[in-house]
């Protein structure tokens, strides 16, 4: 299992994120953001 962390969530991190959780062989470990907002956007 690989984990990977985001850094930054702007527009194409949705799409990093789907593709990310979609390989049952890797997990979406952290998101990180200069605004916190961005990345809680992400988590839910």
């Amino acid at each position: 299992m690989i984990k990977v962390g985001l850094l930054g969530a702007g527009r194409i991190a949705g799409v990093h994120a789907t593709a990310i959780t979609a390989n049952p062989n890797s997990a979406l470990a952290a998101i990180s953001d200069f605004m916190p907002q961005n990345a809680e956007k992400l988590t839910t």
